[in-house]
């Protein structure tokens, strides 16, 4: 079918929402959707290097601003230096603080450990853009890894959605003024509900044996003895398979590394999100093998 110029229409875009009560979340409902529009040039270059050059913990806006960087950024930019100013603002308070923000360095990149695995495609304001400062000065980012990331940002306004739409097991259970948000503010009115395919929930959460709370120093023996409980199943002589999540690579290794996992250390399998792909598939099979 052919449409006339004047009948033509841009694509429209659709949001999908998926759990409502994820949506509602105080990480998320409420919060700030900063989508972002990138700018490179030399000179936000020239100025971004002149901003790390001098990056004590003194340096101003209005130091930057008698800059011959900075003039030079103003006629690129012409119009919005205002937002040039604000975009200053942020680098000049990343600046002192992007060491503590919990970046790793792989694959020529700096990345953010998400869950299991290390995510490349985050990036937390110009924090991340001076972690790729730092690293290049110690040779472990390339030139053209370090080059690429050099750029400014800008927020932009998200635009309306045509239709939203979504599949969520938990929309029963709102709340009062949140269902109200859901009618009034985003138009949801007709909603289809359907029996779960996995049944009524049959889990039963024992808090008084299923949750020890005990003193820092007796942790990793109270750990200990959890796994060794654990390994004993239903028959004494096999031994049960054993996952222990922890919070972080530092303490999975310290427990590791303590006495009170000596006698152990040649059995467990160590999996943590810098794994390969290829490591995590292998060793995920490896741990259905009882006595680990």
């Amino acid at each position: 079918m052919i449409i006339p110029d004047d009948e033509k229409r841009a694509s429209e875009a659709s949001r999908v929402i998926d759990e409502i009560d994820v949506f509602f979340n105080k990480e998320f409902y409420g919060s700030c959707c900063s989508p972002t529009a990138i700018l490179r040039h030399d000179n936000i270059t020239k100025l971004i290097d002149y901003i790390w050059a001098n990056k004590a913990p003194n340096l101003t806006l209005d130091d930057v601003k008698k800059s011959n960087e900075y003039e030079e950024c103003c006629e690129v930019l012409k119009d919005w230096s205002a937002l040039l100013d604000e975009a200053i603002k942020d680098m000049l308070n990343d600046i002192q603080i992007f060491e503590s923000h919990g970046y790793q360095v792989s694959n020529d990149k700096i990345g953010y450990k998400e869950q299991d695995t290390i995510c490349y495609n985050v990036r937390y304001g110009y924090k991340t853009l001076f972690a790729y400062y730092h690293e290049h000065e110690q040779n472990k980012i390339s030139d053209e890894s370090f080059i690429n990331n050099i750029f400014m940002s800008f927020q932009i306004v998200p635009k309306y959605f045509c239709c939203i739409m979504g599949v969520s097991g938990t929309l029963k259970t709102l709340s009062v003024p949140e269902q109200e948000i859901v009618e009034t503010h985003y138009h949801i009115s007709k909603n289809t509900y359907m029996p779960s395919l996995f049944g009524n929930n049959k889990l039963i959460f024992a808090e008084k044996k299923d949750i020890l709370i005990v003193e820092e120093c007796d942790y990793f023996t109270t750990l200990k003895k959890e796994i060794d409980d654990r390994l004993i199943g239903t028959n004494s002589v096999t031994k049960r398979a054993v996952l222990v999540f922890f919070e972080s690579k530092k303490q999975l290794m310290e427990f590791y590394e303590s006495s009170n996992f000596l006698a152990m250390k040649e059995n467990p399998i160590i999996k943590t999100e810098e794994n390969t792909h290829e490591e995590k598939e292998y060793l995920i099979k490896r741990a259905t093998t009882s006595g680990q």
